[in-house]
């Protein structure tokens, strides 16, 4: 009942029962840093240097051998069966994301977990060493991390959600009720670690509440129609890039699969930026996920009631780590606060 990958599979066929084949996307935002090993035993990492000179998005100079770095890793994922779409840099210096190419849910968590080996890998072989931390950089400053999640139900071989642009059909409408429906409860699977809570900022597109909308990068459930029928998906973007792959796909498919079975209706997409208005929020902190999830019959339904009160009990003892180090270090803040007053 503890293994991530028993989860996942139990819940892809909770959707096949339904009649549908899962087919899910991953993308990862992650930062690459000239490795220094000496600050790195030191934990020193603050201190790494960037590998790369300028923080723009899509940027082919950022550095002369980030084309052929590219190259590598795209052709060592496709030896491995892995499809890579697409390797770019992201805001931010050091700031990089792939792109993996849709499979069914176990498969596409596989792959997400050994496309993050094979990265870390070839970093090593060229001096480099990469982080999948959500924030490495203090909050407005640059990016952070995100790991988004792109989310359809196929039929017969023909989209499940394709209605046309701007659209959706009723299946995909029940499913993504589902989504919102639980998505407080479940949002611990998306945002694991104490770090992931300084990933917050709608104004950078790393959502904040409980909504959705068509090509709104602001809601965490983005629903994209267009270029075609097949391209038509949810993306889920609470995902940082810290996640287990297994429990977030499980988390996002056990709700829509429970939003399918109970007709759930949806609320109205929202058109504007979320900051304008007055819609549930994400628990903002490490310990009000870890409550949410520990208290819901939900996740003890979906994922059975031993592995919702085991992971629950990790996330306490991960904020319990962070604490009792908080408490034995005296602060940057406190130095300079406090020394002269």
């Amino acid at each position: 009942p503890f293994d991530p990958r028993g989860v996942l599979a139990r819940v892809e066929e909770r959707a096949r029962a339904l009649g549908y084949e899962p087919m899910i996307a991953l993308e990862y935002e992650f930062g690459i840093f000239h490795a220094d090993h000496d600050l790195m035993r030191a934990g020193r990492y603050r201190e790494l240097k960037p590998w790369g000179h300028s923080l723009i998005n899509y940027d082919l100079v950022r550095s002369g051998e980030y084309q052929d770095f590219a190259a590598e890793f795209i052709t060592r994922m496709k030896s491995i069966g892995i499809g890579v779409a697409s390797l770019v840099t992201e805001y931010g210096y050091g700031m990089y994301e792939y792109a993996l190419t849709p499979k069914s849910a176990l498969q596409a968590a596989d792959d997400a977990m050994r496309a993050k080996l094979h990265l870390r890998e070839l970093c090593a072989e060229r001096g480099l060493v990469a982080t999948f931390m959500t924030r490495f950089q203090p909050p407005g400053k640059e990016s952070a991390c995100g790991a988004h999640h792109h989310v359809s139900l196929w039929r017969d071989g023909k989209p499940a959600f394709a209605a046309g642009p701007n659209r959706l059909t009723p299946v995909a409408d029940k499913f993504l009720a589902g989504l919102l429906n639980r998505m407080q409860e479940t949002h611990l699977l998306f945002r694991p670690t104490v770090n992931s809570y300084r990933r917050f900022d709608r104004g950078a597109w790393s959502p904040e509440d409980v909504a959705w909308g068509f090509e709104n990068r602001t809601a965490p459930i983005r629903a994209i129609t267009t270029p075609n029928d097949g391209a038509c998906r949810l993306e889920h973007r609470a995902p940082g890039a810290d996640i287990n792959p297994y429990l977030s796909i499980a988390a996002i498919l056990a709700a829509g699969c429970e939003g399918i079975e109970k007709d759930l209706p949806l609320e109205a997409p929202v058109t504007s930026n979320l900051a304008n208005l007055d819609k549930p929020k994400l628990p903002r902190t490490l310990n009000a996920s870890i409550e949410a999830f520990a208290a819901s019959d939900f996740c003890a339904d979906a994922f059975g009631d031993a592995f919702r009160d085991n992971y629950a009990e990790s996330r306490r003892a991960e904020q319990a780590a962070f604490d009792a180090w908080q408490a034995s270090h005296i602060t940057d803040f406190e130095w300079q606060r406090y020394f002269v007053s």
